[in-house]
């Protein structure tokens, strides 16, 4: 019996090979977005831990100016950089949608080859069984033909 031979299997492994290369580049953009979060995250902690120095550094008795310069300096810097971050982030955050749109695409791609690799399968089957099933018809026949 002919074995079954999918023509287009080239074809499917390069877009399966493209699809898993965009999966692999929409996990490299998540990746990237949640470091930066982290990062931010961790920056808003220091303007947090920044407020209470400032505080300690303003209560009554001797005021600490440098200090205090020093603190809303360091504070405005961090803000910018915070600033920075979310701007990145925004970007990430497009670049990550675009990134999974492309996935879909790839993946639904696969999808319609595999597809089509299962219904040419299955022609292929079914045209073993009709061709089986021929020779069969056809050895009962001769088989009648010549008990009569």
């Amino acid at each position: 019996m002919a074995r079954f031979q999918f023509r287009l299997r080239t074809l499917l492994k390069l877009r399966e090979a493209t699809r898993d290369e965009r999966r692999r580049k929409l996990a490299e953009a998540q990746l990237a977005s949640s470091r930066l979060t982290e990062q931010r995250d961790e920056l808003q902690a220091q303007i947090a831990d920044l407020g209470e120095s400032q505080l300690d550094a303003s209560r009554p008795g001797s005021v600490k100016v440098n200090q205090l310069l020093a603190h809303g300096r360091y504070k405005g810097l961090l803000s910018a950089n915070i600033q920075t971050m979310q701007e990145q982030l925004k970007t990430l955050a497009n670049e990550t949608e675009r990134r999974r749109q492309a996935l879909l695409e790839a993946d639904r791609d696969v999808r319609v080859l595999e597809r089509l690799q299962e219904i040419q399968q299955q022609r292929h089957h079914e045209g073993l069984l009709h061709k089986e099933q021929k020779e069969l018809d056809e050895i009962a026949s001769r088989t009648r033909m010549e008990g009569v």
